[in-house]
């Protein structure tokens, strides 16, 4: 995954990464961005990918559900988590659809251990919306919708990452604040994960393999 990638690279062992052929829904526009604060978090309790984390991540969702966001918290799970903080704007939706709410928020927040990068990060960036992960680097671009430091350098992308539990608050509330571009993000998801893109990347990689 992307995570691993930038570690091995750090440790100064060349890695690379590519998208998994996970298939999405891609409109041919990207669907307007609705006025509401409002973002899909997920999360789920006794999650491998949080262990020791949950503490801290609710601490991050009461500050940002404090300044007026709306957080709409999903997981893989039919029914919606349980032990989430007490909070009016937090709220536990369970499993849904993408293709369904995705018009309804801005983007999503993901915030898990190191090496996890999910599928759902597809979804949310193909509909044009912002994905705030942890220690995480994908989709360098130079006309990227994102420009921000990163331990390999000036990032420039469409897909956020956090150094830290605490600074994920002020990147999320800017990015509510300051808004992004999101036709940049769709166009991006459009141009690259079709099957026929997909196809051809992961094809050359296994070529390159056996030359």
């Amino acid at each position: 995954c992307n995570t691993s990638a930038v570690a091995l690279s750090q440790a100064g062992i060349p890695a690379s990464h590519i998208y998994r052929p996970y298939p999405v829904h891609l409109e041919p526009t990207a669907p307007p961005l609705p006025s509401k604060p409002r973002v899909l978090w997920y999360w789920k309790p006794d999650w491998a990918y949080c262990d020791g984390m949950d503490q801290d991540i609710h601490q991050v969702m009461r500050s940002v559900a404090d300044e007026g966001t709306e957080i709409w918290v999903i997981s893989n799970k039919h029914a919606p988590v349980e032990g989430l903080p007490p909070h009016p704007n937090i709220k536990a939706l369970g499993r849904c659809k993408f293709s369904e709410i995705l018009s309804e928020v801005r983007g999503m927040v993901r915030l898990t251990g190191d090496y996890d990068w999910g599928r759902s990060n597809f979804d949310v960036i193909s509909a044009g919306r912002f994905t705030l992960n942890l220690n995480a680097w994908e989709f360098e671009a130079h006309d990227g919708a994102f420009e921000m430091p990163s331990p390999m350098g000036v990032h420039r992308g469409h897909a956020m990452s956090t150094p830290s539990m605490q600074e994920a608050v002020p990147i999320v509330n800017r990015l509510l604040r300051d808004g992004f571009n999101h036709e940049a993000i769709h166009r991006y998801a459009f141009e690259n994960f079709r099957e026929e893109p997909l196809r051809e990347r992961w094809q050359s990689q296994i070529r390159s393999l056996f030359s």
